[in-house]
């Protein structure tokens, strides 16, 4: 008999016939990619289940095999960029070109199969685990990310007006929540600004009060302030 190390059964050679596959548990456990035998049937449920997201990173994916994993946490970054592209697309008449039907829509928004990683950041297919280790699969995720954000914020005029403007600095250059980057939220009102923008100046060097400096006022705030202010000072 031939033993599979999938089902940690024995098998007849006719069922059996010497193939090697990488072993999902192994992955996760451990993140042991070498090749093992196993059955005819477990190469071909492997196959049949290769880009399904039937795994999880937080469920499925031992603390300690995380910080085994290179580029782990660049690859959920993109896909969070991805999913926040995704929002523009999926309502965009022009992607993935001009006069685009809903079918063509969707089918760009597939991702080749893999639609996973641009809904959410948390499930794996056995083929991202396999491309983790390989090298191949932030190449792919950059690539797809690359092209969507070039539609939103460059080629298509309709996405573009829908960025929005730092209340801070009020600069004309449209910002978008996927640009992680360089912009966040106001912690009072919301609004998306510049990091830079809402970071607190740096105390003065001559300045007496040694408390932490107040971080710079956002547009939006204050004019939520005016309106409560008015409508505080009319006679009851």
């Amino acid at each position: 008999g031939r033993f599979c190390h999938y089902s940690r059964r024995w098998y007849c050679v006719e069922c059996h016939k010497n193939e090697t596959a990488p072993i999902p548990a192994c992955i996760l456990r451990s993140w042991d990619h070498r090749p093992r035998k196993v059955c005819h049937a477990a190469v071909e449920y492997m196959q049949a289940v290769w880009s399904q997201p039937l795994l999880s990173i937080s469920a499925d994916l031992p603390a300690e095999a995380k910080g085994k994993v290179k580029g782990l946490e660049e690859a959920r970054r993109l896909r969070r960029r991805a999913r926040k592209l995704r929002e523009y697309l999926q309502q965009c008449p022009n992607f993935p070109r001009s006069r685009a039907t809903d079918q063509d829509r969707i089918d760009a928004l597939a991702a080749d199969g893999r639609q996973h990683l641009t809904t959410d950041e948390d499930s794996l297919a056995i083929q991202d685990l396999i491309e983790l280790k390989s090298g191949e699969h932030l190449p792919f995720l950059k690539a797809l990310v690359g092209r969507w954000e070039e539609h939103v914020t460059t080629r298509c005029l309709l996405c573009r007006e829908k960025g929005y403007f730092c209340e801070v600095c009020r600069s004309r250059e449209p910002l978008f929540p996927f640009d992680e980057d360089r912009v966040q939220l106001c912690d009072r009102c919301g609004a998306l600004c510049h990091t830079a923008c809402l970071a607190p100046p740096p105390p003065s060097s001559g300045g007496s009060s040694g408390g932490v400096s107040a971080p710079p006022a956002c547009g939006r705030c204050q004019r939520i302030e005016r309106v409560r202010d008015s409508k505080g000072s009319k006679p009851s």
